[in-house]
């Protein structure tokens, strides 16, 4: 799974997505986790810096201790979408999760880069019922689940400090589950 494909799957509306949800921070702080995050949501903690990106960097101490660059800031959210793919290829198999809808697949990418794909396997009863494909009991699961909590959190705290075109990021996954 190289080349276009790769391409195609992280350049599309994954992408902008991504800078919606997370923001662009050019710089490293703790996140509300108490993960070392930066950029598009990258997640230093788990993630490290990537080695790939790494190389084409003298001296990373001093790359995350200023503002990040723009080009950082993308890179790093390629190496974490096209991450994302990479696992949920091996979860699923390259060949079931590509008969997804893109939709589907999307909504998966976005909770997998979100969440880690850890977390994103502990939802048993979801990967269950889309195993079956069963839309509706997968997007029921995600409904009853704290990342559903945690993203209504959030948007309850924007909207209180006068964000008003807020996302619901596990609410748009759910339609985009559901309705594939």
């Amino acid at each position: 799974m190289e080349g276009k494909i790769m391409q195609d799957l992280v350049y599309g509306s994954l992408r902008n997505r991504q800078k919606v949800f997370e923001g662009i921070r050019q710089k490293v702080y703790w996140d509300d986790k108490g993960n070392l995050t930066g950029g598009i949501g990258h997640n230093f903690t788990a993630n490290g810096f990537p080695e790939s990106i790494a190389s084409n960097y003298n001296d990373l101490i001093k790359v995350i201790s200023r503002p990040l660059t723009m080009k950082l800031c993308e890179d790093l959210l390629t190496w974490d979408l096209e991450n994302a793919i990479k696992q949920l290829s091996r979860l699923w198999g390259w060949t079931v999760f590509s008969r997804f809808s893109l939709n589907r697949q999307e909504a998966m990418k976005d909770m997998v880069f979100n969440m880690g794909i850890i977390t994103f396997n502990g939802f048993e009863k979801m990967l269950e019922a889309i195993r079956h494909e069963d839309w509706l009991e997968a997007g029921r699961q995600i409904k009853n689940s704290k990342y559903y909590d945690d993203c209504t959190k959030v948007v309850n705290g924007l909207r209180k400090k006068g964000y008003k075109n807020t996302f619901h990021r596990a609410g748009e996954n759910i339609d985009l589950i559901i309705n594939g």
